[in-house]
């Protein structure tokens, strides 16, 4: 059965909430409508994208593959659930939903972009490529799929290219935090390190949650021979993330690199003692014995 007008008002209020990104209050607009008319295809959709953006890909999957029970023909459904099922580590099934809703939108740039992103975690890069390119072929002006590309390319060891398509996303989105960390942490791997610290301390001062930013700005301190701004780059990830193995990890090379043994070894014995099953805390904690 179709809404009636109260019920689209209270559907149309939690959209309108929904994208100034006040999720909680939306929920409540949608849940409203939602005991009013418990299987409305489009409300159980918004729940679920609600549930999804919260980071409850479980509930996300499961109001979403509710709302496609009533109504298949929900292509932006279908791409929803790929995305939290590619949030649950489920690629294969998200390429499945991408490709349903290919099915009934041809061509779509963002389900193109999303089953490249499936398919990055197969593996699959040359495939990703492809998805890749063709939704920017698509829609030139998508800095995601730019910067997607990017990541793929460093994948394929196309370091130039990469660098390139970086350059793209910023260019349409210049406060694009992930991909000033993306060109960042290539540069680091380049031995451009003056770059790479100009690139990642724009993508904290974006967004400030960024903790592998954080690791490959200390790296480049590091290699910069800025011990000190390097710890307190790693200092800054611990206090994101204290069991960061990476972060440690860097932390420790950073204190052996300036001949800090002591510091060095207690870094390596509380890592291996955190992560006793880690080949890499392995590995580090070796290299000082």
């Amino acid at each position: 059965m179709a809404l009636n007008r109260a019920q689209r008002t209270r559907l149309a209020q939690g959209w309108a909430l929904h994208q100034q990104g006040k999720l909680v209050e939306a929920e409540k607009s949608y849940e409203a409508v939602r005991r009013q008319a418990p299987r409305d295809p489009e409300v159980l959709h918004l729940l679920g994208t609600v549930a999804l953006r919260t980071d409850r890909a479980a509930l996300a999957v499961e109001l979403i593959e509710a709302a496609l029970r009533q109504d298949p023909k929900l292509a932006n459904a279908h791409n929803n659930l790929g995305n939290a099922f590619l949030e649950m580590k489920r690629a294969e099934d998200a390429i499945a939903c991408y490709e349903i809703g290919l099915k009934l939108l041809p061509g779509d740039a963002e389900l193109h972009n999303n089953r490249g992103n499936a398919r990055m975690r197969l593996d699959e890069f040359v495939a990703a490529l492809a998805d890749y390119d063709f939704a920017i072929a698509r829609k030139p002006i998508y800095p995601e799929a730019w910067s997607n590309r990017g990541l793929v390319l460093e994948l394929l060891k196309r370091p130039d290219d990469a660098l390139e398509s970086y350059a793209r996303a910023l260019s349409l989105r210049p406060q694009f935090a992930d991909a000033h960390a993306r060109r960042g942490t290539l540069l680091v791997s380049l031995a451009r390190q003056a770059e790479a610290i100009s690139s990642l301390r724009r993508a904290i001062a974006l967004k400030p949650e960024m903790i592998d930013a954080y690791i490959q700005l200390g790296i480049a301190y590091s290699q910069t021979d800025r011990p000190d701004e390097a710890q307190e780059s790693f200092a800054a990830a611990l206090a994101l993330d204290p069991d960061s193995i990476e972060a440690q990890i860097a932390q420790s090379m950073t204190w052996l690199r300036v001949s800090k043994l002591e510091e060095a070894h207690a870094g390596f014995d509380r890592i291996v003692t955190l992560r006793p099953n880690s080949a890499m805390a392995h590995d580090a904690h070796g290299v000082v014995l």
